[in-house]
C-alpha cells in the first residue's frame, strides 16, 4: 500500500482499502485525540472479495488521557499509512465532504457541547 505509486488504482493504497472507513477512521482518532491511534490501534478488517476496511479499536488513551499530553493542538503527529493517504486529493476531498458533512450533524458544536 506504501509502494512507490499510492495513487494508482491497481497497485496504491486504495486499490487495498476502503477509502470511506480510511476517512472516518482518521476523522474519528483526530477528534479523539487517540495518541496511541496511528501506532497501536490500526484494526484493518475484510469481507472476502472486499477492500480492507480500517476500524475503530482500542480508544482508552483518547480524550483527555492523563498520562499523555492531551491538550496538544493540530493533527497527531504522522503515520506513514495516514502521510500517504493525506498526499492524495482524492483523500483530501473526501476528508473534506465528510467533515463538513459531520459538523453540519453529529460533529456540530451545538452537538456536541449538548
Amino acid at each position: 500500500m506504501l509502494g512507490g505509486s499510492p495513487s494508482d488504482p491497481q497497485t496504491g493504497v486504495f486499490a487495498w482499502l476502503d477509502m470511506d472507513s480510511a476517512v472516518d477512521w482518521v476523522i474519528l482518532q483526530e477528534f479523539m485525540k487517540n495518541v496511541d491511534a496511528y501506532y497501536l490501534s490500526v484494526h484493518l478488517s475484510r469481507d472476502e472479495g472486499e477492500a480492507m476496511r480500517l476500524t475503530p479499536w482500542d480508544l482508552d488513551l483518547s480524550m483527555g488521557y492523563p498520562y499523555y499530553d492531551c491538550g496538544a493542538t493540530g493533527w497527531i503527529p504522522g503515520y506513514p499509512l495516514v502521510d500517504v493517504m493525506g498526499q492524495l486529493p482524492e483523500f483530501r476531498e473526501a476528508f473534506a465532504r465528510r467533515w463538513a458533512e459531520l459538523r453540519a450533524g453529529p460533529l456540530a458544536e451545538s452537538a456536541i457541547l449538548g
